[in-house]
């Protein structure tokens, strides 16, 4: 976005542009995020949950109470690990294109 080159239609992902040109932008939520060594986490406005590809290690914080990330608050909510960890196995998976259709056409 920044060359002014036209993306990719099975790209991934928003221009930060927005937020470059003025930090105080909004950006999309949530985000999500993945680690090679299986880790992923969602980010919405308050919340943060972090979690293994097994869902046996989960992490929560709530940014309303605790900006820095310091108190992991899982076990004293279950049934907001429960939401934010459907939305994220709702999410595309890494290496999974957003667009398969673009993708079959450029291979032809």
């Amino acid at each position: 976005d920044l060359c002014n080159l036209k993306a990719p239609a099975d790209l991934d992902g928003r221009s930060l542009r927005p937020q470059l040109n003025n930090p105080a932008t909004p950006a999309a939520k949530p985000a999500l995020a993945f680690w090679t060594n299986g880790q992923r986490t969602l980010r919405t406005e308050r919340w943060r949950l972090i979690t293994d590809r097994a869902g046996e290690r989960v992490e929560l914080f709530d940014y309303h109470n605790d900006p820095d990330e310091t108190r992991n608050v899982a076990a004293d909510q279950p049934e907001m690990v429960r939401t934010l960890m459907a939305r994220l196995e709702q999410a595309p998976q890494p290496g999974a294109s957003a667009a398969p259709a673009a993708k079959k056409a450029r291979n032809r």
